[in-house]
């Protein structure tokens, strides 16, 4: 029966679990053949495990008969009968003195004794079946003749369908009709209301993260420390991507409920699908009654795959600030996720750090339980030995393959082969092993396209995936399973196991091929504008896997072109992340921000309000900043300017001097400050006591120019003016009650973190010292703004500068460490004060460990970013260098050689010779004397 039973898992099954989702329940169909160990056999316990099978897949069974009766257990095999069955021994042991088999046995204990199965069904092989003698009883014999009899004793019943085969096909058809008739009867579709599926959702995700658990002693200890701590917040996090930190979650909720009679709350942010949003689907699940937590009751949220863009993380700190006193959360997520830098960084909290585990072979048993299937101790100590499967994602990967493994004769060599491929190679093994099977049934082009598009849009839908590739249903249900050994999937989104074999994918098929694949899946999505916000998502995921494949100029032209409406859409510049939009710019080197696209997705920037039009062009022009695009961050400045001007806003005047100094033009912008008054209405003043007169309209204005005017003097390098200016900062400060400085305490601190930055750099020991003590003034503070904010990558920047200063360099290592975080979060790694930030790091990693620390740089020579902070890139200058001043263009160079002197210290003998010999190009191109 093995040709059907393979046919049955490759095609069949699949279909029946995807049908069993629209009820929220799992089907898990249990092979009696598979499941029995060489040990068991010989223990005598085959009969037994065969029947408890049998009872755990209650109310449902299945009964194949082929050619052959089976295997025929003897009395002696009754003595290790478990205890579980001791009430059936008699009649067992009258059919075992009769000679009956085990599949006899089988079909009497689940159906054919009583009759009393709600749900069955059996399925005979046709006599004119053409298979070989062995499969087959020899005429006459007592098997056979057993075998007729059991089959005429099936036919003569009325209780349950019976039907003869001729095809594999033919069994599966008739199969899933079957089956899908018992869930339609077990299990309505119309049977829970929105409310129960809300929550049944949840509960469900929840179950099926515990199928495979088991007891986790130090979790439950960790959590029990927790509670009596009266901490607010505990973080669980893996050291990377599928190391069981859900699994820990759900396993500590499991235990949680076991023990208090408190609601215990949970919840997955992985169940909400990315066109909706994430907050309002939460905040409406918590309104739920059977998750709300009344004021002045004890209870525990718990939330799984907490990972969230760094424009998200305001609304979860805003509700984490809002639970009263009784409400506890635990968060899961993983070390690299900015959630967990934000909450370590704001709050003082646990945290449950996991690492590979050493319990496999727990992991291995109940995994296998659940598919009702056992590896022998053999079996199981092949797999341990690999160090590789301590990690949960690659040991479910080899599991799930051993599980839809066909012959258990051929069991051993076959996990000896998958252990051997090893975490790295595992991949690629089983995809070539896939297309060699998908070239006997022609569809080797079809399964590599499926692959491919998940992988350059990880969380993709499945009809997108057929939409999109004209693919029939009928091939991907042969295609599903070998798609699903690669993938995880929620809530009908497919995303890798391990997304790095994105990577290897590439180098599997040919990038030609993987190109034009994404530029057709980018044209599908932006032709769809019902979901912009999913369109845009996909198109861009797209883009950055495939920007860098070969492709003609004129492609790569058009792909640009259709980035180009992404980058400049005022529907993706709200809804894209600071890091993202950074990135698209990074890669649209040769576009400008004033570049108008053939079209728009969603409104044109001319249909937004006031208000949207000014936080466009704020975000844009940060991001234009941070990549050292003057031209476009002064454009986008000066948008905000025109617009404030025409409305009468006194503050307008601040965004046309931002627009000035974007450009270098430091002197100029102190100018327009100096002579505000015929911008703002004011009348004409000393430069001198400017600040005295603004003071009394609008104190918040006046500390944002008198920043701002310290920024210019700080940038032409003169820290006398800045010196003199601060004076006057202080004196206003000083003037402020507590309500007035709590109203304005952002912008107060922004001209504090000038200060602070010029102490900390300067090598006066005075300066140094007022900078730690204003520093220290302003920490708790830079905490409550969270590391994504500029001003904690400032705070943390210059803290590690004062830690360079004094050799310190296992403190700069920890302030560095969160000055990478916070840069990558308010910047993105595109930006130059990421860049800095990695050098920092690097450094202080080099003194401290002997290394650089960087996982993907292999070498011992370190190659930095692009840290240079300048008005344009080499790819679009736009500055006309003879206009900037020479004090200016000196401070960069002075910038860019502090950061320069550090990579130098770091690297080999002969890379900092070549380093000393190598061209100036960058004073050259501003035009600075060499």
């Amino acid at each position: 029966m093995n040709s059907e039973r393979d046919y049955l898992n490759a095609y069949i099954f699949p279909k029946i679990k995807e049908y069993c989702k629209k009820r929220y329940i799992d089907f898990i169909p249990v092979d009696l053949r598979w499941g029995i160990t060489e040990e068991e056999s010989r223990n005598g316990l085959v009969l037994t495990t065969c029947l408890e099978e049998i009872d755990d897949s209650r109310p449902f069974f299945i009964g194949l008969l082929g050619s052959r009766y089976g295997w025929q257990p003897t009395v002696d095999d009754l003595k290790n009968l478990r205890p579980s069955l001791s009430d059936q021994k008699g009649w067992i042991e009258n059919m075992v003195k009769e000679s009956a088999s085990i599949t006899e046995i089988e079909f009497e204990y689940a159906a054919l004794r009583d009759m009393k199965l709600p749900y069955a069904c059996f399925f005979m092989r046709s006599e004119g079946v053409d298979i070989p003698e062995e499969f087959k009883e020899k005429t006459g014999s007592m098997p056979e003749q057993k075998l007729n009899k059991l089959k005429e004793k099936i036919l003569s019943q009325h209780n349950y369908p019976a039907y003869h085969y001729t095809s594999n096909k033919a069994l599966g058809d008739i199969l899933y009709r079957e089956i899908t008739t018992m869930v339609d009867k077990e299990f309505p579709i119309d049977g829970h209301n929105g409310l129960d599926a809300i929550l049944w959702k949840q509960e469900q995700t929840l179950k099926k993260r515990l199928d495979t658990s088991f007891y986790m002693n130090d979790i439950c200890e960790h959590i029990d420390q927790w509670i009596q701590s009266e901490e607010k917040l505990l973080l669980i996090k893996g050291d990377k991507e599928g190391i069981g930190s859900s699994t820990s979650l759900c396993y500590g909720v499991k235990y949680l409920r076991n023990k208090y009679n408190n609601p215990i709350v949970y919840f997955d942010f992985g169940t909400i699908p990315p066109e909706q949003d994430k907050f309002e689907t939460f905040y409406h699940f918590l309104s739920l009654d059977a998750c709300r937590i009344p004021t002045g009751q004890w209870g525990i949220i718990a939330i799984d795959n907490a990972h969230f863009d760094s424009d998200e993380l305001t609304s979860i700190l805003t509700w984490l600030d809002s639970l009263h006193n009784g409400i506890h959360v635990i968060f899961s997520t993983h070390f690299y996720s900015t959630l967990y830098d934000t909450i370590a960084f704001r709050y003082s909290c646990p945290v449950i750090s996991l690492h590979e585990r050493n319990d496999t072979e727990k992991f291995i048993d109940n995994y296998t339980a659940r598919y009702g299937k056992r590896f022998t101790q053999e079996q199981k100590e092949i797999i341990i030995a690999q160090k590789s499967t301590r990690n949960p994602t690659y040991l479910k990967i080899i599991l799930n393959n051993l599980i839809n493994f066909g012959s258990y004769e051929k069991l051993n060599e076959r996990i000896k082969k998958l252990v051997s491929q090893g975490e790295d190679f595992i991949f690629l093994y089983l995809m070539q092993e896939a297309n060699t099977l998908f070239h006997t049934i022609n569809l080797h082009t079809t399964y590599p396209k499926y692959i491919c598009a998940i992988s350059l849009f990880q969380g993709i839908y499945e009809d997108e995936l057929l939409n999109m590739l004209n693919i029939s249903r009928s091939e991907w249900s042969v295609i599903h399973p070998w798609v699903m050994q690669f993938c995880k999937e929620e809530e009908g989104r497919y995303t890798l196991i391990n997304p790095d074999w994105g990577h290897q994918i590439k180098n599997l098929y040919p990038t030609p091929e993987i190109a034009q694949l994404g530029m057709e899946m980018i044209d599908w999505f932006l032709k769809d504008d019902s979901l912009l916000k999913r369109s845009i998502h996909a198109a861009l995921s797209i883009y950055l896997n495939i920007w860098h494949l070969p492709f003609t100029e004129e492609a790569y032209q058009k792909l640009h072109g259709k980035m180009l409406f992404i980058g400049t859409s005022p529907i993706a510049v709200n809804y894209l992340s600071i890091n993202k939009l950074s990135t698209l710019w990074r890669l649209l080197r040769k576009h400008r921000m004033t570049d108008k696209p053939t079209f728009w997705l969603g409104c044109t920037i001319s249909e937004l309000n006031t208000k949207e039009k000014i936080e466009y062009f704020t975000k844009l022009g940060k991001v234009a900043s941070g990549l050292c695009r003057g031209t476009d961050a002064s454009y986008c400045y000066t948008q905000i300017y025109q617009i404030k001007s025409t409305k009468g806003e006194n503050d307008a005047i601040l965004y046309h001097a931002k627009s000035l100094m974007e450009i270098g033009q430091m002197e100029k912008a102190i100018e327009i400050i100096n002579h505000c008054s015929q911008y703002s209405g004011w009348t004409p003043i000393n430069p001198g006591n400017i600040f005295k007169k603004i003071h009394k309209n609008d104190k918040r204005l006046s500390l944002k120019l008198i920043n701002l005017k310290i920024n210019a003097y700080k940038e032409i390098l003169n820290y006398k003016a800045c010196d003199k200016l601060f004076q006057d900062y202080i004196k206003l400060l000083e003037s402020l009650d507590d309500d007035q400085y709590n109203a304005i305490k952002e912008d107060a601190t922004k001209g504090l973190m000038t200060l602070i930055e010029i102490g900390s750099f300067d090598g006066n020991l005075d300066n140094l010292n007022t900078a730690i003590d204003y520093s220290n003034m302003i920490a708790d503070f830079i905490k409550s703004l969270g590391i994504g904010h500029p001003l904690s990558y400032l705070y943390n920047l210059y803290g590690t500068i004062r830690q360079l200063r004094q050799k310190r360099y296992s403190d700069m290592l920890k302030w560095t460490t969160w000055t990478l975080k916070s840069a990558s979060i308010a910047y993105g790694q595109s930006s130059y004060q990421y860049a800095r930030a990695e050098i920092l790091y690097v450094y202080a990693h080099y003194k401290t460990q002997g290394t650089h620390g960087i996982s993907h740089q292999a070498t011992n020579v370190y190659i930095p970013r692009n840290y240079t902070r300048s008005f344009e890139t080499e790819n679009l200058p736009t500055i006309e260098w003879s206009r900037i001043s020479h004090s200016v263009k000196r401070k960069l160079i002075l910038e860019r050689d502090f950061y320069k002197r550090l990579i130098r210290e770091i690297q080999p003998y002969p890379k900092q010779q070549e380093m000393d010999n190598e061209l100036d190009k960058f004073k050259e191109r501003i035009s600075m004397d060499i």
